[in-house]
């Protein structure tokens, strides 16, 4: 882990905007593949929007931690609701 929590934000930013550089050639055919083993397809803006809505919580535990408060715990379950 690094000495500054805050940093992780920043490299994973970094990393994902050097991915989404890329997706200027994107031919408009999805990804298959699999998550955990499951059949999966990814579009650009389907990553973009798990990656933002990660972010949003990353930022909100790091808001509140300053604060001095406990984060909310993360409730989403993404695809194991209903499973």
């Amino acid at each position: 882990m690094a000495d500054n929590p805050a940093q992780l934000v920043v490299d994973g930013v970094e990393k994902c905007l050097d991915y989404a550089v890329t997706w200027h050639a994107w031919d408009g055919r999805p990804i298959a593949g699999t998550l955990e083993g499951r059949p999966n397809v990814w579009t650009p803006m389907k990553a973009l929007r798990r990656i933002t809505d990660h972010l949003i919580d990353h930022l909100h535990e790091v808001q509140a931690l300053l604060a001095g408060a406990d984060p909310m715990p993360d409730a989403w379950h993404g695809r194991l609701v209903g499973q």
